[in-house]
């Protein structure tokens, strides 16, 4: 799904949205709660204290995809419990939704700290290892706060501490890591001793998301990814009868945002309205935010995208002052300027861009 679309609904389904992601963190935390009650269900599984709850992430796996048959073990894991759609947060990428779903907490992929005077980018690893950047108490930490031990496979926002605290396990993010080999840590932690196991493990898969970048949600390559995560599904869950837990373990699975397709032939080129050197521009995904150098001139530089917007309805522009209360997005980590692309465009400089090679995927 993309960020236009996504804002437009978060306009006016910002009250369903709080209230799913209430309903899911108070969903995990009452599994927590379960948890630390564990007497309560310790006769249901012998080889285990306590029960279990394996929160799996699936970046970028829109709810259509479910619906190829392509998904025999997910959708049987559905089957046996609840599924639903769900609205993501704005803005609808990776890292913002990730840590939303641990905190219940509104960020960005990369963005500027005026108070800091510093800029996140999501892909440095030394600034995802620097505590300063994030806020909160993501549910790992909840865990170990309250006596419980916790896992996190490459969550996003997993590898700082917060207030000096870790996970009691985590992994440092790889890439290049398969899913059978994400698999065997998962099995790893689980088969530790009882004193020793996470009662909450947290587990990252990119897959579906990078081949949906990288060939368009409708393409070959998503429906292989699709039926090798869903392969790795039925892994997981014979791994659990095999151990005999899987009445006592609870699975969530959960996904971040959609995928749409893209078009290099639908572009805007920011330099046409505006000289691309009265600005600095900051890309968070699809989503600009813009800082002019004159700070002056901030309104009339706003007014020239204004005109265009209206003008072509390819996308949309706010003052960081105009953005709507229900979108959630009004930190002084906002630029000044916010440009948001409708579905299939993107924000591009006429000086530099090749349409036979765009800088963007051809899924967002």
């Amino acid at each position: 799904m993309h960020l236009g679309q996504v804002e437009a609904e978060l306009i006016y389904e910002s009250h369903q949205l709080t209230k799913q992601r209430r309903s899911i963190r108070k969903y995990i935390y009452g599994l927590m709660a379960f948890i630390l009650g564990g007497s309560l269900i310790a006769y249901r599984c012998q080889k285990v204290d306590r029960p279990l709850v394996i929160l799996v992430s699936l970046d970028g796996t829109r709810p259509e995809y479910l619906q190829r048959g392509l998904t025999p073990n997910l959708n049987k894991i559905g089957s046996g419990g609840y599924m639903s759609d769900m609205i993501p947060v704005f803005p609808s990428i990776t890292f913002p939704n990730h840590y939303s779903l641990a905190t219940g907490l509104i960020v960005g992929n990369v963005f500027y700290d005026p108070v800091l005077n510093d800029t996140f980018v999501y892909t440095d690893p030394v600034k995802n290892s620097e505590s300063k950047w994030w806020n909160g108490e993501p549910i790992w930490i909840t865990a170990v706060k309250n006596g419980l031990k916790s896992a996190v496979c490459f969550w996003p926002g997993s590898e700082a501490p917060v207030k000096g605290l870790y996970a009691t396990y985590w992994k440092k993010f790889n890439q290049s890591t398969t899913i059978d080999e994400k698999l065997g840590i998962i099995f790893n932690w689980i088969d530790l001793p009882p004193s020793q196991r996470p009662s909450i493990i947290s587990v990252y898969f990119p897959d579906i998301d990078h081949s949906g970048h990288v060939a368009g949600p409708n393409s070959e390559m998503v429906n292989n990814t699709l039926m090798e995560i869903d392969n790795g599904f039925g892994k997981l869950m014979q791994g659990l009868v095999d151990r005999d837990i899987q009445s006592s373990t609870e699975i969530v699975v959960v996904s971040d945002h959609g995928m749409g397709s893209t078009d290099p032939t639908k572009v805007i080129y920011m330099d046409d309205l505006v000289p691309e050197g009265d600005y600095d521009v900051i890309y968070n995904g699809v989503l600009v935010y813009l800082y002019p150098k004159d700070k002056t001139k901030t309104v009339e530089i706003a007014e020239k995208f204004k005109q265009e917007a209206k003008a072509s309805g390819n996308f949309r522009i706010w003052l960081k002052e105009e953005i709507p209360y229900d979108v959630h997005y009004n930190s002084t980590r906002v630029g000044p300027i916010l440009l948001i692309p409708e579905r299939e465009w993107n924000f591009v400089f006429r000086s530099s861009y090749n349409p036979e090679n765009p800088p963007f995927p051809k899924g967002s």
